[in-house]
């Protein structure tokens, strides 16, 4: 293969890539927190979901938007950490709207890296289950 073919098949999974992020952006609420658990980007899905602009995201946390209790203690500080970290995990939980109503929801976690392995960012892609789902506190 000679070296230019390489570089067009490079193009070709670049332009995939983006369209995979675009179609992923089209169909579900993102969000995009920094190491430290702060909101550093949401996509209108997730705006929308979550009842507020992109300016007021950014004020928030992961804590925050996930209704912790209490951010300080060892077990939200553990989860938050193998989250940043790069472990994939998947939960249903509610997410708090600025409203401060229950969603409930299926939240995926990953982790962004750089090229050096470090996490730059942690991608968490929700999907609302509440008109599907029961939730915890309700009865059946």
């Amino acid at each position: 293969m000679t070296r230019d073919s390489l570089l067009v098949l490079q193009n070709v999974d670049r332009r995939e890539r983006r369209g995979v992020m675009a179609a992923l952006d089209h169909a579900q609420c993102l969000l995009w927190f920094d190491g430290n658990g702060r909101i550093v980007d949401a996509n209108p899905n997730a705006q929308d979901l979550l009842g507020y602009d992109l300016i007021q995201m950014k004020t928030c946390t992961h804590a925050m938007v996930m209704g912790e209790n209490d951010p300080d203690s060892p077990q939200y500080l553990t989860h938050w950490c193998r989250i940043r970290d790069g472990e994939l995990r998947n939960e249903e939980r509610s997410v708090i709207s600025q409203k401060g109503t229950e969603i409930w929801s299926s939240v995926s976690y990953a982790a962004v890296r750089n090229d050096a392995g470090q996490t730059r960012r942690v991608l968490a892609i929700i999907i609302d289950l509440s008109p599907w789902s029961w939730r915890p506190n309700e009865f059946k």
